[in-house]
């Protein structure tokens, strides 16, 4: 954990003030990428954050980097992985994920996302996305719990192998959270949960070091299917007759059986809004929005992309293949990427601080709306010789003069050998744990 250090670095002038501008309802910020986790971590401290990234790998190594500070109170919003539109469902780890985001978008300091999540409005409220909680020494009714699951769209399978599954035999409960990297097995003395501990899929067998005292099961759907969701899947059936591929799909949907796909029907199965995702964020997030140029541009690139696939799917019925799920009257504009412009306006709407942060002399705003960080890189010698030579001598005597520096390595053994690199040159250290 970098804690004490993000500490002792938003004392930073500089850093203090950008914190001096807190609730500003715009600022465009410009800094090295070096300066990014610091600069969003000082501003946490002050006010939750909503960050979005251009690609999913930015925000994943944003979130990674923000983590080593934080913990826990950073939280990644994932993006599906298909088209709103499309005949595919999203992964269930990345539904039970954003679910889980989504439940305690309340007790997070920094959520994460990449400009794909961002354009891709959200249901307002949905009904099984809070987790059902199974705690070791609580009753519950095996029969309600094993329904519970069916209705969040768990499979009942013989063997738990994937996410998304669950099997029962006697008065054990093996299930696969949508969101834990190892299954669950969860024992029953009657109606009371006596063990919980997670398994191995390869031999099923328990690992004796993983003991829980809870789990928490998210969906492993978009949307569940509520008794109101299949009668209004019936209701469509019947008032669009002319759509084979969307009749079967909501015959099914009418059935209470999920289907492949879905997702895209949301905004005609569901009275409940969709929003974008500030709409959900605490008051007085401050939405930072990294390199707006480049998120600006992939949010364009994505709702042509979506456009094109429309199009071509349409084009691909005339000629007999399936069409797309939308016909005359059903109306799924709701779900459809939004614009940049139309997100930074109902960040305004939500009165939510929108700022920015991009690279020197990349200008979002004015030059009086424009906050400089103006940090250095560090020293990164790798392989030079010379180059090593000169930041040890650079180090001992910016110590020597009082001052202080981190040196931050992924691994032990590398920090145990820079340790001892420093004190070849004097320089004196200490390593926090």
């Amino acid at each position: 954990m970098l804690a004490g250090l993000l500490k002792v670095a938003a004392t930073d002038p500089k850093l203090k003030g950008m914190i001096s501008n807190v609730e500003e309802r715009e600022l465009h910020i410009t800094g090295i990428d070096q300066a990014r986790p610091w600069a969003i971590g000082a501003l946490a401290h002050h006010a939750p954050v909503l960050v979005v990234t251009a690609t999913g790998r930015e925000a994943e190594d944003l979130t990674a980097e923000l983590k080593a500070m934080m913990g826990d109170k950073v939280a990644w919003f994932p993006s599906w992985e298909t088209l709103p539109h499309e005949r595919l469902s999203p992964g269930v780890d990345i539904v039970g994920r954003r679910a889980q985001v989504l439940s305690k978008l309340d007790s997070a300091q920094i959520v994460v996302t990449a400009a794909r999540a961002f354009c891709q409005p959200v249901l307002k409220e949905a009904e099984g996305r809070t987790p059902l909680v199974l705690i070791e020494g609580r009753e519950f009714d095996f029969s309600t719990l094993s329904k519970e699951l069916v209705f969040r769209a768990y499979k009942n399978v013989d063997m738990v192998a994937k996410r998304g599954e669950f099997a029962t035999r006697g008065g054990i409960l093996d299930i696969f959270p949508t969101t834990l990297d190892y299954p669950v097995r969860v024992e029953f003395w009657g109606d009371e949960v006596s063990d919980i501990r997670q398994f191995s899929v390869a031999d099923q067998r328990t690992i004796p070091e993983m003991v829980l005292d809870q789990i928490e099961i998210y969906p492993a759907r978009e949307l569940l299917i509520t008794d109101a969701v299949a009668k209004r899947a019936e209701e469509l059936m019947v008032k669009h007759p002319g759509n084979p591929t969307l009749v079967e799909m909501l015959s099914r949907i009418a059935d209470h059986t999920g289907v492949d796909g879905m997702e895209a029907l949301i905004p005609a199965l569901v009275d409940t809004p969709l929003v974008p995702l500030t709409d959900l964020m605490p008051v007085n997030t401050h939405v930072v929005v990294i390199a707006p140029e480049k998120v600006r541009t992939r949010i364009a690139d994505l709702e042509a992309t979506d456009a094109e696939f429309l199009a071509a799917g349409w084009e691909a019925a005339a000629m007999g293949a399936d069409g797309p799920v939308a016909t005359k009257g059903l109306d799924l504009e709701a779900s459809s990427y939004r614009s940049y412009e139309s997100l930074q306006v109902s960040a305004s709407q939500s009165e939510l601080p929108w700022w920015t942060f991009a690279p020197p002399g990349m200008f979002e705003a004015s030059e009086a709306a424009t906050l400089p960080l103006d940090f250095e890189p560090g020293p990164a010698p790798r392989g030079d010789l010379d180059g090593i030579k000169e930041m040890m001598s650079l180090l001992l005597a910016h110590t020597t003069a009082g001052g202080r520096a981190a040196f931050i390595a992924p691994t032990q053994g590398a920090i145990k050998r820079m340790v001892e690199r420093f004190a070849e040159q004097g320089i004196p250290t200490h390593v926090a744990t």
